[in-house]
C-alpha cells in the first residue's frame, strides 16, 4: 500500500488515497520439484519442496478430465481411484489468485494388475504372547523384488473403531521410511511412533514361508518382529515391492480380519469401579441372607430358651422394678419422707387386701 503527501512552508498536507499492489512470488515461495514418490494399483504418491515458514499457496493438479485443490504445505498428495498399469499425466498450476506463474506437467504410471491373495489368522498357532497369520502364496514372483508384512493397530475415536482405508490407498510414505531402518542408530528407533502400521518383517519371493508369527521379537530382513501390545487390536497385510525401471512400484493385498493381541498377564479391574460392582452385590446378598437366617432361628427358639439368651432385658425390667420400688420423681419422694397428718391416718392399702 503507498500514499503520497506535499510538504511546503506551512508543513506537510493531507494523504493521498492508498494504492494497493501485490508483487509477484519469489522463486523460492512456490512449490518445485515435483516427482512421483511411489505407485500402487490404483494411486500414486505426488511429492514437492515448499519452504517452511512461507505463506499459505494453493495449487491445483489436473489429471484424465479431473481436477483437485491441494496446500502446497503439506508437500505431498496421494491421487486415488486410478486404473492398475495405466499411465497419468498430472498438469500443476497455481490456482486462482496465486501469483507466480506455476506451470507444471508430470507423468506416472500405476503398478500391474498382480494379485496378492490376503493373509489368514491361524489362531490354532496362536500363544500368549503372539499372533500367527498364514502367508498366501505368490502366483508369480518374476516381477516381485520384496515381500514385507506389515501390522496396523487399529485406532478408537470416541469409542467407534476408526476403519482404515484400503492398503493400496493409504500413505504408504510414512510406512515406507521403515525400509531405511538398518541406517537409524537405536535412540531413534525407540522414539518409533507405535501407533501407526509398521513393517514387521521382509521375505524375498524365495524365503516367504507359509506361516508367520507376529510378536516374536526376532529380526527378519533388516526389521525387528515388535511384540504386539497386550489387548491391542490389529489388521496385517503383505505389501510387494515390484521390480520397475520407472520408478516405485508396490501392490498390496487386503487387510485380514481385524485380531486382538493375547493378554498373557490380564490387569485386575480398576478397584474403583469394575471391582466394586463385581463384589459389591455380592456382599451384599450374603449380609441379606444371613439377616434372613438370624432372623428364622430367632423366632423358632422356644421361649425358656429365648428368655434365657436375653439378660440383656432381664437386667432392663430388674432395672424397672428398681426404679418402681425407688421413685425418682421429687414429687413422689416428698410425699414418702415428708408425710402431712392426713397421709399418716390414710396409710396405703396393699393391693391383695382389696379383693
Amino acid at each position: 500500500m503507498v500514499q503520497l503527501r506535499a510538504h511546503n512552508k506551512a508543513g506537510p498536507g493531507p494523504f493521498s488515497p492508498p494504492v494497493v499492489s501485490r508483487t509477484l512470488a519469489l522463486e523460492t515461495d512456490v512449490p518445485r520439484n515435483f516427482s512421483v514418490n511411489l505407485a500402487t494399483k490404483t494411486s500414486v504418491l505426488l511429492t514437492w519442496e515448499f519452504p517452511e515458514g512461507s505463506n499459505p499457496y494453493r495449487f491445483s493438479v489436473e489429471y484424465n478430465h479431473q481436477n483437485i485443490e491441494v496446500d502446497a504445505r503439506t508437500k505431498k498428495a496421494v491421487i486415488q481411484n486410478l486404473q492398475p498399469d495405466t499411465s497419468y499425466d498430472f498438469k500443476i498450476t497455481a490456482t486462482e489468485g496465486n501469483m507466480g506463474g506455476l506451470r507444471h506437467r508430470i507423468s506416472a504410471k500405476t503398478s500391474p494388475s498382480i494379485t496378492i491373495r490376503r493373509p489368514e489368522i491361524d489362531h490354532t498357532r496362536d500363544t500368549e504372547t503372539t499372533v500367527t497369520i498364514i502367508l498366501p502364496s505368490l502366483e508369480t514372483r518374476t516381477p516381485i523384488k520384496n515381500v514385507y508384512v506389515v501390522v496396523v493397530p487399529l485406532r478408537r475415536a470416541r469409542g467407534v473403531l476408526r476403519h482404515e482405508k484400503s492398503p493400496d490407498e493409504m500413505d504408504l510414505e510414512e510406512l515406507l521410511k521403515d525400509i531405511s531402518q538398518k541406517q537409524r542408530d537405536s535412540r531413534q528407533q525407540k522414539q518409533v511412533d507405535l501407533r501407526r502400521a509398521y513393517i514387521t518383517a521382509r521375505f524375498t519371493p524365495a524365503t516367504l514361508p507359509a506361516f508367520f508369527t507376529l510378536g516374536d521379537q526376532l529380526d527378519y530382513g533388516g526389521f525387528e518382529n515388535r511384540a504386539l501390545d497386550p489387548g491391542q487390536e490389529y489388521m496385517f497385510f503383505i505389501l510387494a515391492e515390484l521390480n520397475s525401471t520407472t520408478g516405485k512400484m508396490y501392490v498390496a493385498s487386503p487387510y485380514t480380519d481385524p485380531v486382538i493381541a493375547p493378554d498373557s498377564d490380564p490387569q485386575p479391574l480398576d478397584a474403583g469401579d469394575g471391582l466394586i460392582w463385581v463384589v459389591g452385590p455380592v456382599l451384599a446378598v450374603v449380609f441379606i441372607i444371613c439377616i434372613v437366617i438370624a432372623i428364622l432361628l430367632y423366632k423358632n427358639k422356644p421361649d425358656s430358651k429365648r428368655k434365657d439368651s436375653e439378660p440383656g432385658t432381664k437386667s432392663l425390667l430388674s432395672n424397672a422394678e428398681m426404679m418402681a420400688h425407688h421413685p425418682t420423681d421429687p414429687v413422689e419422694m416428698r410425699r414418702i419422707n415428708f408425710q402431712t397428718p392426713g397421709m399418716m391416718s390414710h396409710p396405703p392399702i396393699p393391693i391383695n387386701e382389696l379383693a
